[in-house]
């Protein structure tokens, strides 16, 4: 999540979950290349934005959820069987929400603590769900255009 600008500095503050949890660190660290901004599409999405930022600070000594990625490789070979080869869609896997995160769920929990998921609650965070909220008009597409 792009928190607050630093002018002195040309840059922006960011809250994300790397692998040792919930971190603060500075937009400049990735490269253009790298990166996906969306914003959700709310009205005064600007203000609800900081809102849904400092609530993310909420849970800033929780770990990364590796639990997650174990349970999904481990619920693979059910998903096979109910479901078939791939693709899957992130409402048919099974999500229990706690206070680990991969980076797609730190953005969603911001906004879910202020009222505005962009991801339905029970549904996993996952790119996939990303991809959905932008079909759905949830999330906007910032960069690249």
């Amino acid at each position: 999540m792009i928190g607050e600008y630093i002018p002195d500095d040309d840059d922006y503050v960011i809250l994300e979950s790397i692998n040792k949890g919930i971190a603060l660190g500075r937009l400049s660290m990735y490269q253009p290349e790298d990166m996906e901004i969306y914003k959700v599409n709310v009205d005064d999405w600007e203000a609800l934005g900081k809102k849904a930022t400092l609530a993310l600070t909420r849970y800033g000594r929780c770990s990364y959820d590796f639990m997650l990625i174990i349970r999904l490789l481990i619920y693979a070979p059910i998903m096979l069987i109910k479901h078939g080869l791939p693709p899957w869609h992130p409402e048919e896997l099974p999500y229990r929400r706690d206070n680990h995160f991969i980076c797609t769920e730190a953005a969603n929990r911001g906004w879910a603590d202020i009222g505005y998921p962009f991801i339905p609650e029970g549904v996993i965070p996952m790119p996939a769900s990303f991809k959905l909220a932008l079909k759905r008009g949830r999330l906007l597409r910032v960069y690249p255009v």
